[in-house]
């Protein structure tokens, strides 16, 4: 998965793109005067601004997967270090006669507390790893969903063609 500051870059990248052409479609006031160059203003001008804001928001969901996905990795590979050690102890434990036990309580003991130690961090970190997961399922989602709404999409084109049969 890419880094999240890769994305946030691409997302700023998005919306500085958006603010040229703005820019650009501005610069044309000098050139272009009248009703017709107000309603075009006004329809790139709203089109800008809602394909901006649309690509910014999927991108930033995006790039919270990515970070997600990290932590996510990082809590997954704790988990599987503490369930390593986990059965490396459980071992030592199940390999202890009764004898050693009974002759060596404090080595008993302390594999025993080791071993409930590292249980009880192999629960955290698989517990963290699927809230992580859950979560990076949750941005990925919203980061490919949703459509610009037709509603906007339509007026904007609607009010560009009143704009250019009044004249």
């Amino acid at each position: 998965m890419q880094s999240s500051s890769s994305v946030r870059e691409d997302s700023s990248l998005v919306t500085s793109s958006f603010e040229q052409y703005d820019r650009i479609i501005d610069g044309l006031s000098a050139t272009w005067e009248g009703l017709s160059y107000n309603n075009i203003k006004s329809v790139t001008s709203d089109f800008s601004s809602v394909a901006s804001t649309f690509l910014s928001k999927r991108l930033e969901n995006y790039a919270d997967a990515c970070d997600e996905y990290e932590k996510m990795r990082e809590n997954y590979d704790e988990y599987i270090r503490y369930k390593a050690e986990k059965k490396r102890l459980k071992r030592e434990l199940d390999s202890m006669s009764v004898k050693e036990r009974v002759d060596y309580p404090f080595k008993y003991q302390r594999y025993y507390k080791d071993w409930q130690s590292a249980d009880r961090k192999c629960s955290d970190y698989q517990k963290k790893y699927k809230d992580n997961l859950s979560k990076m399922k949750s941005f990925l989602s919203k980061a490919g969903s949703g459509t610009v709404q037709e509603s906007q999409a339509s007026s904007t084109v609607s009010y560009s063609i009143a704009a250019f049969s009044d004249k």
